[in-house]
């Protein structure tokens, strides 16, 4: 169970399966722009690459506890205070995963569409190297579509292989997948903005079944995810790289569990998404490619679980996540 929370929690959108609806198509929003206004655009030419070391920092932190036994009786303050400081201490400290993050020009089509794949490999402590490869198509217009999502991670791959390039697209909107700049007109201050909503019941569906648990868990309810996405055009720095400034934010979500059998010691489980907020900075070079990301997410979550021994435990847990990418 924790595995599925912290693996949720850190895709920030967890994936569909096979026979899921798909998500509705991505709104954008492009305010009115001067006609011939400059736009950035992959021209980098093919076998052109790059490397950005990567690292991903996440503390995860109990904000408060609440238990109600079975017959309605509340726990003290000192119980609570130490159910808190074991949740605190099952959680542990604060988790740095670093990794690399490759990008190459493989080819570009007589219309001029650039095929471009990014590569992603984060160490995890005591486990192997997890790698997420992207392939993306960008057309002369800037229009880009992720095409291709894969793994060495059999977990990760039987999700990632369920999804449309929509849902993709929602997926990966800051870090790997780079459609959220290119074609953005270079008028400073100008922003994009994009909405994208996930079937939440079939996200958090495929990713129990691609860990196993799908029967352990029960039925599952989740309400759709909606994230909107901004990007705003900040200008050229002194090293001449364009400058974008990120932010996200998603409406509240809810999961429950039911049905989750006495081995457990769980009768049900109920998440709620309280907030959810990114913001960062990206860099790119004159050719199109990423030079550097610094990217700060804080997700709380609300948590309330009905044990068969302790009754009903309601847990706010926030997990706080500073990513960086800079080129070697």
């Amino acid at each position: 169970m924790r595995t599925l929370l912290l693996t949720s929690l850190m895709l920030a959108a967890p994936v569909a399966q096979a026979q899921a609806a798909q998500p509705a198509p991505l709104p954008t929003t492009t305010p009115n722009v001067p006609a011939g206004a400059a736009s950035l655009n992959l021209t980098a030419a093919p076998g052109t690459s790059l490397e950005l070391v990567t690292s991903v920092k996440s503390q995860y932190t109990v904000e408060d506890v609440q238990i109600s036994g079975k017959g309605g009786t509340k726990s003290s303050a000192a119980e609570l205070t130490q159910f808190r400081a074991q949740m605190q201490q099952g959680l542990g400290a604060a988790q740095t995963l670093t990794g690399k993050t490759f990008f190459r020009v493989q080819g570009r089509a007589a219309d001029g569409t650039t095929t471009l794949l990014a590569s992603t490999a984060l160490s995890l402590p005591g486990q192997p190297a997890m790698t997420i490869r992207l392939t993306q198509t960008v057309a002369p217009d800037g229009a880009a579509q992720i095409t291709r999502a894969e793994s060495d991670n059999p977990q990760l791959q039987a999700v990632l292989s369920t999804l449309s390039p929509e849902a993709l697209k929602v997926q990966f909107s800051k870090g790997s997948d780079l459609s959220e700049v290119y074609g953005q007109p270079l008028t400073v201050g100008q922003p994009r903005t994009r909405i994208g909503t996930l079937d939440g019941q079939a996200l958090m569906g495929g990713l129990a079944a691609s860990m196993g648990s799908a029967a352990a868990l029960g039925k599952i309810k989740a309400s759709p995810l909606t994230v909107q996405s901004t990007t705003t055009y900040q200008g050229v720095n002194a090293a001449g790289q364009y400058v974008f400034n990120l932010r996200s934010t998603a409406q509240p979500w809810s999961l429950s569990l039911d049905g989750l059998g006495s081995e457990s010691g769980l009768v049900s489980m109920n998440m709620e998404l309280l907030d959810l907020a990114q913001s960062g900075q990206s860099l790119y070079r004159r050719d199109g490619l990423p030079v550097a990301q610094t990217l700060t997410q804080t997700i709380r979550m609300r948590m309330t679980t009905q044990t068969a021994d302790i009754g009903q435990i309601q847990v706010v847990l926030r997990m706080t996540q500073t990513i960086t990418a800079t080129s070697r």
